[in-house]
């Protein structure tokens, strides 16, 4: 039977038994959550047992590691080897499928393009014609007909971020947003003009995410200098020019803050009119 991860605490914990993702170190993967105490359903005991059911591909040793030392901080039972059975064929495996079904194409999909040429190869060397041993990349479409077959594309393919709250960043960008804060912090400009559109001086400037030594008090005050000059360059802002003006003030001192620090800050420019009293 299975249950959904928020009833689990309707159970014994000898009644549950857990497949999670996340045996090669993963951050955001289940049993890496549950090692932090991230997990909002579940919590490891000193009563469960974890099996990593795959050996660590190299590279990722580390944060496997990492892994078994936080569940082992939890005093859980960690099994993790001598468990792995590879998934993947091998040679002679793939020579007797390929003389047991004996295919017209073969279609070499998964690893690298080495690895996937090496089992186009193999079925090559019991017999396969090498025009039917197809490689393909990445958005390729593959039409077969009854007595050919025709290779199409490319369509739209790429990484997919998807947050914890289901939205798809299709382009990319929130994810490079949200590096750029990781990396480069945000800083918030606010503008103000008067109601003749004039351009009131010394603008707010505030920051999020960027040192507070006194080496980033003598960049926010060149940051308002800049500004300064900006503003004397156009010295009047009517509201149709709103977005154009808040553009064209982000990605000026977008530039300078990286000719400055090196690093990738997002800005973000408001323009207000003053309130007559």
């Amino acid at each position: 039977m299975c249950i959904d991860s928020a009833d689990i605490h309707k159970y014994k914990d000898s009644e549950i038994v857990i497949i999670a993702t996340g045996s090669q170190g993963e951050s955001m993967a289940s049993i890496s959550r549950m090692s932090t105490g991230e997990h909002k359903n579940i919590t490891i005991t000193k009563n469960d047992v974890v099996i990593l059911s795959s050996t660590p591909i190299p590279g990722n040793e580390k944060a496997v590691a990492n892994v078994i030392s936080r569940l082992a901080e939890k005093n859980a039972e960690v099994i993790h080897q001598d468990t792995h059975v590879s998934g993947h064929a091998c040679q002679e495996e793939l020579k007797l499928i390929y003389s047991i079904l004996k295919p017209k194409y073969v279609i070499p999909l998964h690893g690298d393009y080495r690895q996937r040429y090496a089992a186009k190869q193999i079925a090559e060397k019991i017999g396969i014609e090498p025009e039917n041993a197809i490689m393909l990349k990445d958005g390729d479409v593959l039409e077969l007909k009854q007595d050919s077959y025709n290779v199409l594309g490319p369509v739209a393919h790429g990484q997919i971020m998807i947050d914890m709250l289901g939205a798809k960043d299709i382009d990319g960008k929130a994810l490079r947003d949200r590096q750029k804060l990781a990396n480069g912090g945000i800083v918030i400009i606010s503008l103000t003009t008067d109601s003749e559109g004039n351009w009131f001086p010394n603008p707010a400037v505030t920051s999020f995410g960027l040192s507070r030594s006194d080496i980033s008090a003598k960049l926010f005050q060149d940051i308002r200098d800049e500004l300064n000059r900006q503003m004397k360059k156009h010295p009047i802002c009517t509201a149709s020019e709103y977005k154009a003006m808040r553009n064209r003030f982000n990605h000026v001192i977008e530039v300078f803050i990286h000719a400055k620090t090196r690093l990738e800050t997002i800005v973000f420019t408001t323009i207000n009119e003053a309130t007559k009293n």
